[in-house]
């Protein structure tokens, strides 16, 4: 054993008599203790490989978790002797036998050829081929034989059978000559070295054939592989398509009604009459495989002629379906044409031969699969053959039949002259805004008999072409590609359709039309946040934030980058990408901020996603760079709609979050803000650092919206009601004298508004404790009213030990719950919370700078936007306070107000309507006015130096017109107008 195999396989013993049956026996598998492992039945029969049955190759089991007792889950190994130890290979070589003509006279010879699939030449020398698989060496192929990559190489009769009945002068053949049998055969091409074999290289295994038709390897349009006679031999060179006739199978009823019988329709293709029996032993008839039926003697089909052979009864089927005298019915078959696919051969004897073999001539392997057309169970509708002319076994040459109960006995001859078909029936294709979709490449070819000739036109569009733009085809196999391009890399999003249209003067189907659909996919950039607020200590680096960001529209790429106006503040990574809304990125914002002083910062983030909609995005990010700053919820960048979570973007961090109910967040007086309805809707927060507890100083400023003042209604509060005085701070909005300003449990130590509290309209509040036990509350930057009581002792924790939370609308009970008799009824925009105290010019600078955000005059009437314009004017004119361009039209609010054009109108503008001309040796130049002002018009070529043409009074109406007759010879003209101050 190790003289054949080598060393290096491990032999664990022999067994001691018997042999493994060449018929197939039981093999069990079992462990030390006796129990069955493995227990399976090989066979010879069957579909059990042949070739491992005394051919020199062993079993070699495909699935080792599969069914061993399945025969197609073992092949016959391509090492000769098989491969114990280790896994089955196959031959590095890539060769394929390709034709082989097998039934020849003079001067043909039988041959045998072989390709070379591969990319590189192959030495066959020494190689060996034969028609036996119990005896490979038989043809030793000589040395220096070599099949070029790509290549053929053939070896006729007169090499492997030299003394063959075809040689006149033959002498006595030696053992190793063979022939191949016109009655069929098999052919073994096998790999050796140095005399012995290696692998069984390529085989062929064929049935009888006809005098000097060769069978070849050919692909229907599935792919499938199949060794069928040709329609011409091609001996060394690409095989051509497959011979078709004499008499081919035309309809198959396999689906019939329950009470209807199954039956095949043949016919006659050919251009003479074909006899169904051998002339020269009419006792050899034709016969149908697969349904076991033999055609009676003495019948014939005349050029053109069908028959129809049946399950059972022919005089019946004939009466009941009305079939023709001339039309022969054949039956009954004793096979059944079973509704999952049979295999139909037309199968003609050997002429000549007493005991002849048959010879198929035509076949159909239909199968109830997705490719083929399978009828309804028991629908009574046929398959037919569309081209008589064409392969039998391609799906595409078989249809389902127009009516029930099919065509039987009617001839489907002459076929139409050719028909379009194409590789794909649509395109649909999906690209990113910005490119150019791939190129997608289909198949035109023709289903006809005569040749097609077609030309292809697609719609004068920019964004797809096609070619070639025409083509021929002969057959099925005759297959033109061509290629739709697509130049849509400056298309907008959206889908964009049009056709290809397949034209032809002689096809039944034309025109033929291809609809194409082109989908251009813009990623859509999403945000974790349009605004950033973060404050810090004066000193310190503010704590690091975060983005996240991603992409909303799913199956598309999205790169972007980001990038800061400011250097305190850098981000990482600093790009990123998405394919979807779950794939997001997180982006990391760094703060140095130590070294800054103490006020208000702005920076942007931007986010550039390139072509994608919503970019580039930019992010304000606000830096408080504060002593004491501990809380500043701001309600302005929240979105609309219910409140989840509302974001401290002071020194004591984390969120705000409804603990039972959740208030809205909506537009209140032209600002968006948190509405609370006093129904269990507060918000709890972080527990109070310990510089806002106990007697610590500390400040609290708000804008409120209290559409009808209560009783108390707590804005924010923290420690606790009960216990020692003092022991709780909670800012109020309410009528009661003295509890309604500022709580700290008890009345000596709380304080009313003394009536000054506001309803319907935005109010800032505030409330200052300065830790010598002295209260001060301010409305609209006014002090309303004072307490001096003794020193505060504000808990952090409720009577059992529990740290409390800072709450927003309502008030700690002394158990750690709420206390919703003074929760908030009123809406809040901004809450803000130090660890100091304000003085009363810090309580008015806060107040100016959001009074007009807030719809109120502030102080001192200033400019904040830089536009001219004072605040106070803004808001009698009703623009933005803060931005100095309300309607972006290009002009700030000031210089609208100067030229007389509206600032909150986009279209009310200073601008050129329309130069026309030159007429009669002029241009017309027409601008929007208004009426009484004055203009200048002035003109350039070179848009540096500009000449004067005069002043314009504009008249009544919105537009004036001025008329330039001094036309030189440049190529550029310019005009601007200028308002005259």
């Amino acid at each position: 054993f190790q003289t054949i195999y080598g060393n290096e396989v491990t032999v664990v013993t022999n067994w001691a008599g018997g042999s493994l049956s060449n018929g197939g026996e039981e093999v069990v598998l079992r462990d030390p203790d006796n129990n069955v492992i493995l227990r399976f039945d090989y066979n010879n029969a069957g579909g059990w490989p042949e070739r491992a049955d005394g051919g020199g190759s062993s079993l070699v089991v495909r699935d080792t978790e599969g069914n061993y007792d399945d025969e197609s889950n073992w092949i016959a190994s391509y090492e000769f002797g098989g491969s114990p130890g280790k896994e089955s290979q196959d031959s590095e070589n890539s060769l394929v036998i390709t034709e082989i003509l097998s039934h020849t006279d003079l001067p043909l010879l039988d041959t045998i050829e072989i390709k070379n699939i591969s990319e590189t030449d192959i030495d066959l020398s020494g190689w060996y081929i034969s028609d036996s698989d119990s005896n490979w060496e038989k043809y030793q192929i000589p040395e220096g034989t070599v099949i070029p990559a790509q290549g053929f190489i053939t070896f006729n009769e007169s090499q492997f059978n030299p003394n063959g009945l075809w040689n006149p002068d033959a002498v006595e053949p030696r053992d190793a000559e063979f022939a191949i049998s016109s009655s069929g055969d098999q052919i073994y091409l096998i790999e050796a070295k140095d005399g012995k074999p290696l692998y069984y290289a390529a085989e062929r295994k064929f049935g009888a054939s006809r005098n000097g038709i060769s069978f070849g390897q050919y692909y229907n349009s599935e792919g499938q592989e199949y060794f069928t006679p040709l329609q011409n031999n091609s001996l060394g060179t690409e095989n051509g398509g497959p011979l078709v006739g004499p008499l081919v199978i035309t309809e198959i009823m396999y689906q019939n009604l329950p009470e209807e019988m199954s039956w095949i329709e043949i016919q006659n293709i050919s251009s003479r009459p074909v006899d169904l029996f051998d002339p020269s032993n009419p006792q050899s008839v034709w016969k149908v495989g697969g349904l076991s039926f033999q055609i009676p003697p003495n019948q014939s089909l005349p050029q053109g002629g069908v028959a129809v052979i049946v399950s059972g009864d022919p005089i019946s089927f004939r009466i009941n379906n009305s079939i023709p005298d001339e039309v022969p019915v054949y039956g009954p078959f004793e096979g059944t044409l079973q509704s999952n696919g049979e295999n139909i051969r037309l199968q003609m004897p050997e002429p000549g031969e007493p005991d002849p073999e048959y010879i198929t001539v035509d076949f159909v392997r239909y199968l109830a699969s997705e490719t083929w057309p399978s009828p309804e169970a028991n629908s009574g509708y046929s398959i037919e053959r569309i081209f008589v002319n064409e392969f039998a076994n391609e799906p595409k040459n078989w249809e389902i039949s127009e009516n029930k109960g099919g065509s039987p006995g009617v001839s489907i001859l002459p076929p139409t002259d050719s028909r379009i078909d194409s590789s794909v029936s649509s395109i649909s294709t999906t690209v990113q805004i910005g490119e150019n979709a791939s190129e997608v490449k289909f198949g035109i070819a023709n289903f006809g008999i005569k040749n097609l000739e077609y030309t292809i036109d697609i719609e004068d569009l920019a964004w797809i072409s096609v070619g070639p733009s025409s083509g021929t085809s002969s057959g099925l196999t005759d297959i033109n590609d061509h290629t739709l391009s697509f130049n849509s890399s400056n298309l907008n999003a959206g889908i964009y359709e049009s056709s290809i249209k397949i034209l032809s003067d002689t096809a039944d189907n034309s025109p033929y039309e291809i609809p194409i659909r082109l989908e251009v996919i813009r990623p859509d950039l999403n945000l974790s946040h349009n605004e950033i607020t973060i404050a810090t200590r004066e000193g310190q680096n503010a704590e690091d934030y975060f983005i996240d960001i991603s992409n909303t529209v799913s199956g598309v790429q999205m790169n972007y980058n980001l990038s800061s106006d400011v250097p305190w503040l850098s981000l990482s990574p600093s790009q990123g990408s998405s394919s979807s809304a779950t794939d997001f990125q997180r982006h990391v914002l760094t703060f140095s901020t130590s070294e800054l002083a103490s006020g208000s910062y702005s920076g942007n983030i931007t986010v550039n996603a390139g072509n994608a909609a919503g970019s580039p995005a930019v992010i304000p990010v606000n830096l408080i760079i504060a002593d004491g700053l501990q809380f500043f919820m701001d309600s302005r960048s929240v979105d609309l709609g219910t409140l989840t979570s509302w974001q401290n973007s002071g020194l004591a961090g984390g969120n705000f979050s409804p603990e039972l109910e959740a208030p809205i967040v909506e537009e209140v007086g032209g600002v968006r803000a948190i509405s609370f309805n006093g129904e269990s809707d507060w918000l709890i927060g972080p527990a109070a650092p310990e510089s806002i507890l106990g007697n610590n100083p500390h400040t609290i400023e708000a804008w409120i919206y209290n559409p009808k003042v209560g009783v108390q209604e707590s804005v924010i509060s923290w420690g606790r009601q009960s216990g020692t005085l003092g022991g709780l701070v909670s800012l109020n909005h309410g009528s009661q004298n003295i509890y309604g300003g500022v709580e700290h449990w008890g009345g000596a130590y709380s304080t009313g508004w003394d009536n000054t509290e506001e309803e319907g309209k935005w109010t800032h509040i505030a409330y200052t404790y300065d830790s010598a036990g002295t209260s001060r509350l301010y409305l609209n930057s006014d002090e309303v009213n004072a307490r001096n009581h003794g020193p505060l002792n504000v808990y952090s924790k409720d009577t059992a030990n529990r740290l409390l939370p800072i709450v927003i609308g309502a008030q700690n009970e002394g158990n750690g719950t709420r206390n919703n008799s003074v929760s908030a009824s009123l809406s809040i925009a901004v809450i803000k919370v130090y660890d100091r105290v304000l003085t009363q010019s810090g309580i008015e600078n806060k107040y100016n700078d959001e009074a007009s955000n807030f719809g109120r005059e502030p102080t001192v009437d200033v400019d904040n936007d830089g536009d001219g314009l004072t605040s106070s004017q803004e808001l009698a004119l009703g623009t933005d306070p803060n931005d100095s361009d309300t309607d972006d039209d290009g002009f700030n609010d000031g210089d609208e107000i100067v030229m007389g054009t509206d600032p909150l109108d986009f279209n009310s503008r200073l601008q050129i309507e329309s130069i026309t001309g030159p007429d009669s040796d002029k241009f017309l130049i027409t601008w929007s006015s208004i009426t009484g002002k004055t203009y200048v018009v002035e003109k350039s070529v070179d848009l540096v130096n500009w000449t004067e043409l005069g002043n314009v009074i504009a008249g009544e109406g919105d537009k004036t017109t001025f008329s330039d007759s001094n036309i030189d010879s440049s190529d550029n003209i310019f005009y601007r107008i200028k308002l005259l101050q």
